[in-house]
């Protein structure tokens, strides 16, 4: 008899839509993205270790390091009352990388998909949360189904995107300083990345708005829904840092995309890239 494989293992749940959740165009990406971590960090805790327990007894952990969101249908305010989140989660590159999918569905409609990939770390110091890269512990790989084990490496499309995206004819650049404060944070006062979409926004549309008239396509960075953002986090920003947001604009073709890099004020450190696609 052949063997019937399992159910794939996920965690789905309802969450009630209200108008915080969007802007005039589309979902918040912020979020979007907030919403997937909180899954992934269910289907950790109901299938695997709870990441309390992964940090207290394994002196293990998990750093987010890409991010794809793709918006797959338009939905604004007042076209659902909820939508059904559900996560699947896998394991690549023999333990260095963590990757969740999640979907966001109203009826059979599927409106967005996130994927996030984590970096696994080794804490060495549990208390100032100093961690180096390192790959999962064998006895924590091993509660992972042999179909949730990916050998592949994981790539970020994030710098293929952008070399892409400069083929195209450059628009317009634009740079705004910024520094961080605490509501941005997480618990250990570095950066809530989530944070750094809005920020990508304030920055195009002070450059749509700066460049608009000579440069019409820029107004699609005001006027139209996004379609997708992807992010490679490089370093942190901490609590009171200043940086920089780079911003470039380029026509790829009939589509417009930014490229921002975010850049630490005190010199040329790279702390993340992302690019948003209309």
């Amino acid at each position: 008899m052949d063997r019937i494989p399992a159910p794939e293992r996920s965690v789905s749940f309802e969450v009630v839509l209200d108008a915080t959740n969007f802007s005039s165009l589309q979902i918040h990406q912020r979020w979007l993205m907030t919403t997937a971590i909180n899954a992934c960090v269910r289907w950790l805790r109901d299938y695997y270790i709870s990441h309390e327990q992964l940090m207290k007894q394994f002196r293990a952990g998990f750093v987010l390091y890409g991010l794809h969101l793709d918006y797959l249908e338009p939905l604004r305010h007042g076209q659902a009352q909820s939508l059904q989140v559900t996560c699947t989660a896998r394991v690549r590159q023999d333990g260095s990388y963590l990757e969740n999918h999640t979907d966001f569905t109203t009826g059979d409609r599927k409106v967005a998909h996130v994927q996030n990939v984590w970096a696994s770390l080794w804490l060495e110091d549990n208390e100032q949360l100093a961690a180096v890269a390192a790959t999962m512990p064998a006895e924590l790989l091993s509660r992972f189904r042999p179909e949730e084990l990916d050998p592949t490496p994981y790539r970020s499309p994030v710098g293929p995107l952008a070399e892409a995206a400069a083929s195209g004819r450059l628009l317009a650049v634009q740079e705004e300083r910024f520094s961080l404060h605490r509501h941005q944070c997480e618990f250990d006062d570095k950066w809530y990345s989530a944070e750094g979409m809005g920020l990508c926004g304030a920055v195009r549309e002070s450059l749509a708005l700066a460049h608009g008239r000579e440069k019409p396509e820029l107004r699609k960075g005001l006027s139209l829904p996004l379609r997708s953002i992807d992010i490679h986090l490089t370093r942190p920003i901490y609590l009171l840092d200043q940086f920089r947001v780079q911003t470039h604009a380029y026509a790829v073709d009939e589509r417009l995309t930014f490229v921002h890099r975010f850049i630490g004020a005190g010199g040329d450190a790279l702390c993340a890239t992302f690019v948003e696609q209309f």
